[in-house]
């Protein structure tokens, strides 16, 4: 699989304690059906304790999307049939996979003792470019929080387009268009999924317009 090779950003001694964490393969939309590409940073130890993206009960990604599969009347509503909502974490793929959506990590091998982002000690990252290369339906790109954002920038943005870019993303909601792997893409930075709430984003509803409006079909809308 597609990866890199990324200087340490952590004290040494934790590489001589803890041991190397791989992270997991893309999933959701795969093949040439993937329109929308989903980034975070790395698994929480509950992720990688079930072995599911957003494995973390009350993680956001998956209730959002939920929501945005009833939108479409590819699920009943929550309020009407919540028995009816993907419960195994095979039915929350196949609804990422109808939604055109492919979700992967930006770091692929580290070491960390808790699942804070600033506590990954990166080993390697994953390739996204290799990844886009291979995947040219891939029309917009999403980036879940702010280290998938700034890892973002450092591995797959580069030349004149990295200050542009930088200062486009600086924001939640920043978007921009970049000619990355072949094609023009849409790029945009969105409150993290993760549970502990920040100013701004606390719940999904404060979450769902900027992700529902990455995810929406009309690309008009979006840009």
């Amino acid at each position: 699989m597609w990866s890199r090779k990324a200087t340490s950003c952590s004290s040494s001694s934790m590489s001589r304690r803890v041991p190397e964490e791989e992270g997991f393969p893309p999933a959701g939309a795969l093949g040439g059906t993937a329109r929308y590409l989903v980034l975070g940073s790395f698994p929480s130890l509950r992720s990688q304790e079930k072995r599911e993206y957003y494995g973390h009960e009350r993680n956001h990604f998956w209730p959002l999307l939920f929501s945005l599969g009833a939108e479409r009347g590819l699920l009943p509503s929550p309020a009407e049939d919540s028995q009816a909502l993907p419960g195994t974490y095979e039915e929350k793929l196949d609804l990422a996979a109808r939604l055109q959506v492919m979700i992967w990590d930006m770091v692929k091998t580290c070491r960390r003792t808790t699942s804070a982002d600033d506590a990954l000690e990166i080993v390697a990252l994953n390739d996204i470019a290799a990844l886009l290369e291979a995947r040219p339906s891939i029309e917009r790109i999403g980036l879940n929080g702010t280290r998938a954002s700034a890892l973002f920038l450092k591995a797959v943005v580069c030349g004149r387009e990295f200050h542009g870019a930088k200062e486009a993303l600086a924001r939640v909601g920043g978007r921009t268009v970049l000619h990355v792997a072949g094609k023009e893409r849409a790029i945009c930075r969105l409150p993290s999924t993760s549970p502990v709430p920040t100013r701004h984003y606390r719940t999904i509803d404060d979450k769902k317009a900027l992700w529902h409006g990455f995810l929406d079909q009309s690309p008009a809308q979006f840009l």
